[in-house]
């Protein structure tokens, strides 16, 4: 299924990029979304997030280790991971309001994290994860980020990244696909 999603999500970000132009409205003639064959969707279970903030339908085998405050935490059979909803609030060091709110120290408070706004996608999400490692007094994962895809978004920025990731879990490198949606600076900085 990971796979699959992978392949469709280049094929859909690839041909919107390169498909050409209607004269009528601006908008892609065609995609190759259309030429894709799916596999028939699986049966998903629903599941409820204890706190009442969200739901989801899962399919058979995958369990939930965390789902609280909208984000939620899934694991799938094979060693699957599926993180949704994730928000990282991050201070741009370059800021001079950011600056106040690190008290002049290197590293940002509590689970927040320092990284310039104008920094590329892949030194975001490689940065955050390393500070947020540091934190949690936990090894970084080694990434490989082989590809970057800019998605259409008004007010911020909106990325797909492919890649390996290991965990050090013992589970060795695994896929990865991971979306980064950063936003336009904050009053603060964040």
């Amino acid at each position: 299924m990971f796979q699959r999603l992978v392949q469709v999500v280049t094929n859909n970000a690839n041909a919107a990029q390169s498909a050409p132009q209607s004269a009528s409205n601006g908008s892609p003639a065609s995609t190759s979304a259309a030429n894709v064959k799916a596999a028939p969707a699986q049966n998903l279970q629903p599941y409820i997030f204890p706190d009442g903030s969200g739901s989801m339908g899962l399919p058979q085998g995958w369990t939930v280790s965390r789902a609280q405050l909208g984000d939620v935490l899934a694991k799938g059979p094979n060693g699957e991971v599926l993180r949704f909803g994730f928000t990282i609030v991050a201070l741009d060091p370059t800021n001079p309001q950011s600056r106040a709110l690190t008290g002049g120290r290197n590293t940002a408070p509590g689970n927040m994290v320092l990284i310039p706004y104008n920094s590329d996608s892949r030194t975001v999400f490689k940065s955050a994860a390393e500070q947020l490692a540091q934190k949690a007094r936990v090894q970084p994962a080694t990434m490989d980020i082989t590809k970057t895809q800019p998605m259409p978004i008004q007010g911020g920025k909106n990325y797909l990244l492919f890649g390996e990731v290991d965990r050090h879990d013992g589970q060795g490198s695994q896929s990865m696909v991971a979306q980064i949606i950063m936003t336009a600076p904050q009053v603060m900085g964040g």
